[in-house]
């Protein structure tokens, strides 16, 4: 054999041989009876926007925050919820401010058109406006929360925003700067996390929305896809409590690199974890065109030799439309508290590579998740009335108005009630003379308070 040849033969046997160190070795009849077992009765679940098809014996959790609402949804019995609402009603008006501001809100200072909290309790609907914390330091800070109970579920939103017309600074140049909108936010606020209530509903055992909107644990949020959108979903194995899976997916999140291309630092961090790299690449899914993933064998927080697969999608995208989306798999995950802590995870790496692969090439987008569709049609086709605010919605779309001879614009859905305009408005000092006071209105020189102007609504576009 000449030395061309024989070099050919030893590079041959060195490929083979380093391929087959990649192979995961076959699993055992004991491993393959544990992947059947937790593979076989897979159930889909609709999380965020997407559809991922998990074991049947699962426990899930997660939260939310879109435009910047945080969601959060329980399971928890009617009675279970009205005893919360009271309990936290009677903490709020028991709290009282460390500074002598008022701390609670009511219907007085932020009316809701066409309605009362009174009405919106008769529906399953509580809401709350405070100063926040009795040390709060502002006393144009508010924190709305509110709650909603259906059909087993609880969803919670909560969000901050400030209201400097109510402020000992309102007459201060520095609050007189700002915007409308910024010096008092919290009607223009409360209006979104209202309707966004009024968009919550439950979800039966099993079922997929077919709207555009959000998938939470047990419920689901109609509503068209944002920038500001981040959703993460926990599940848990009931039967092997240390393996996790994590979904999470963020409008507002783009990476500079892709996951394969932080090797070097996924390397390290394996190397601090007496870790290795089981295996890495890119994913052959026409679901998830630019997922990577990479799987690796490492020790877990408590001391378990156990499994940290990690896979991402649109890392470097920078449409809502294509949010970051990142699924992580952990097994060995143990509480460092715990007595008698095992030496491996409660899966082998054949079981956890398995179930790895079953449920990471189940993810893909649900049908219809992301937009509603817009029928632009001509004034003269429109058979829709005009509605004033405070009136129920007869039809879901985009609708439009004046207001001071500034243009609005809402999205508002079919059922809610039409919203009114939140604008300020200029306070005449009683003493002074007409000409005195309109000079001082022409140069904002006058005192201001925000108030609620009815509208009429004009329907401009369809929701299909």
């Amino acid at each position: 054999m000449t030395l061309r040849p024989l070099l050919q033969t030893i590079f041959a046997l060195s490929l083979m041989l380093s391929l087959s160190a990649c192979q995961p070795a076959p699993l055992t009849a004991q491993e393959h009876a544990t992947v059947t077992e937790l593979t076989t009765d897979m159930k889909t679940h609709c999380v965020g926007r997407y559809l991922i098809d998990m074991p049947a014996d699962i426990e899930a959790y997660g939260t939310a925050k879109l435009r910047g609402i945080d969601a959060k949804v329980e399971a928890m019995t009617q009675e279970e919820f009205l005893h919360g609402m009271r309990k936290r009603e009677a903490e709020l008006k028991a709290t009282k401010s460390l500074l002598g501001y008022q701390f609670l809100y009511g219907d007085k200072e932020y009316p809701i058109p066409g309605s009362s909290t009174k009405q919106l309790r008769s529906r399953d609907i509580w809401h709350f406006i405070s100063l926040g914390s009795d040390g709060e330091p502002s006393d144009a800070n508010r924190v709305i929360e509110a709650y909603k109970w259906d059909r087993g579920y609880r969803i919670k939103l909560k969000i901050e925003g400030s209201d400097f017309a109510m402020s000992r600074h309102k007459d201060e140049p520095w609050v007189k700067k700002k915007s409308k909108e910024s010096q008092n936010d919290v009607p223009s606020k409360l209006q979104a996390v209202l309707s966004m209530l009024y968009r919550f509903r439950a979800l039966e055992p099993g079922e997929i929305p077919k709207d555009p909107g959000v998938c939470l644990t047990g419920g689901f949020i109609q509503t068209s896809i944002v920038d500001q959108e981040e959703v993460s979903i926990e599940f848990r194995l009931k039967q092997y409590q240390d393996v996790f899976f994590e979904f999470d997916t963020n409008t507002n999140l783009t990476e500079k690199d892709t996951l394969l291309q932080r090797g070097s630092q996924i390397n390290a961090a394996l190397k601090s974890r007496d870790g290795k790299t089981l295996r890495k690449g890119s994913l052959d899914s026409k679901d998830l065109p630019t997922a990577e993933e990479w799987l690796a064998s490492a020790r877990m927080h408590a001391g378990a030799l156990g499994h940290f697969f990690m896979l991402e999608a649109n890392s470097l995208n920078d449409s809502a439309k294509t949010p970051l989306l990142s699924f992580n798999m952990e097994t060995g995950v143990f509480e460092k508290y715990q007595k008698n802590i095992p030496e491996h995870a409660s899966l082998t790496e054949g079981e956890a590579i398995a179930v790895w692969d079953a449920i990471s090439r189940s993810i893909r987008m649900r049908p219809e998740a992301m937009d509603f569709k817009t029928v632009v049609l001509p004034r003269s086709t429109l058979t829709v009335p005009i509605v004033s605010s405070g009136q129920p919605c007869p039809e879901s779309g985009h609708w439009i108005t004046r207001c001071d001879g500034e243009p609005y614009s809402r999205l508002v859905f079919k059922g809610n009630l039409m919203p009114s305009i939140a604008v300020m408005q200029a306070v005449p000092y009683r003493w002074l003379p007409t000409r005195i006071n309109t000079w001082l209105a022409q140069r904002q020189r006058l005192p201001t308070i925000q108030v609620e102007r009815e509208v009429r609504w004009i329907l401009q576009t369809f929701l299909e």
